[in-house]
């Protein structure tokens, strides 16, 4: 499935107040993770996320974080969170739903964690609903394998809870 141009362009603000859209790094294979502080399964995908984010950091991959503002009761908080992880990718703070028009894209579930990984074209190769940690790392990095490598679009998958 190819995201639409207006998801693609859509304009977000990091908490950096850095704009970003999807479109900037047509150039890389997107790994786009929505979550929340409060999520313990987020807590962990997190840290596999930060640990892939030093391993890749000289490919064309590019990790973002995005969290939703309903999820999070103040920014501030979220903030000291993430400088605590010391989360190396930036992080969205989403106010308008785009985490909502995301998973409606896949058509998701509104769970968290969710991974969507988005090829140079804007496809998405693979869909992760939840976290399992026994299969989730090795998952990411066989799909990062795989769209790295492979020029045939695949269809996207959504694995299973646990395997």
């Amino acid at each position: 499935m190819v995201l639409t141009q207006s998801l693609m362009n859509h304009e977000l603000t990091t908490l950096k107040n850095r704009h970003l859209k999807l479109s900037d790094y047509q150039d890389k294979i997107i790994v786009l993770n929505l979550f929340a502080p409060w999520c313990g399964p987020c807590i962990v995908n997190l840290k596999d996320l930060i640990q892939l984010r030093k391993e890749l950091k000289s490919q064309r991959v590019q990790i973002i974080g995005l969290v939703w503002s309903q999820n999070v009761a103040r920014v501030e908080d979220l903030r000291k969170f993430l400088r605590k992880q010391k989360v190396n990718f930036p992080v969205v703070w989403d106010e308008d739903d785009f985490e909502g028009s995301l998973v409606k894209a896949v058509d998701g579930k509104s769970v968290i964690p969710q991974t969507f990984v988005i090829d140079k074209s804007g496809r998405v190769r693979r869909y992760f609903q939840g976290y399992s940690p026994n299969n989730m790392p090795r998952l990411l990095r066989e799909a990062l394998d795989q769209i790295g490598s492979a020029n045939v679009p695949a269809k996207p998958s959504t694995s299973p809870p646990d395997e």
